[in-house]
């Protein structure tokens, strides 16, 4: 309601977080999503979890699997992965189970989730390990 009585969110959601720069999480059979102080939806009611919005791009969980997401809720990097790790220099570790690859901030994949291990990156090389063997890969993903 707002300071005059008037209902502005209708009583569908079980919960509504926090107002914060004009967006609220939203709960609903379980799932999360992001309104306006409106009550219009601009994050779709689907997620299990979003992460905060520092950069305008928030991680989503969507049936166990993480992608990124941007403030209007359109997906960014695909919810397919067990695990993004943090961005540098424009690329992100990213896991898809116990196989590891390389994606740009795009969301585009730079070294294929097919490795067991890649370290991070030295004078544009890594150490990597694939099929019980270490190798070297360039940033592209390129044996060395």
């Amino acid at each position: 309601m707002d300071i005059n009585g008037k209902i502005v969110i209708l009583l569908e959601y079980s919960h509504i977080g926090n107002l914060e720069n004009n967006r609220a999480r939203a709960y609903k059979d379980s799932k999360l999503g992001i309104i306006n102080s409106e009550g219009k939806v601009i994050i779709p009611i689907e997620y299990t979890n979003i992460g905060n919005f520092e950069n305008n791009r928030p991680q989503a969980y969507k049936d166990g699997k993480i992608g990124i997401i941007n403030s209007e809720g359109k997906v960014i990097i695909p919810i397919e992965y067990t695990n993004i790790g943090n961005f540098e220099n424009n690329r992100s570790h990213v896991h898809k189970g116990k196989k590891q690859g390389i994606i740009n901030s795009k969301g585009k994949v730079i070294v294929p989730v097919e490795y067991n291990y890649i370290g991070r990156f030295h004078n544009g090389h890594a150490k990597a390990q694939r099929n019980n063997k270490m190798i070297f890969i360039d940033e592209m993903g390129n044996e060395v």
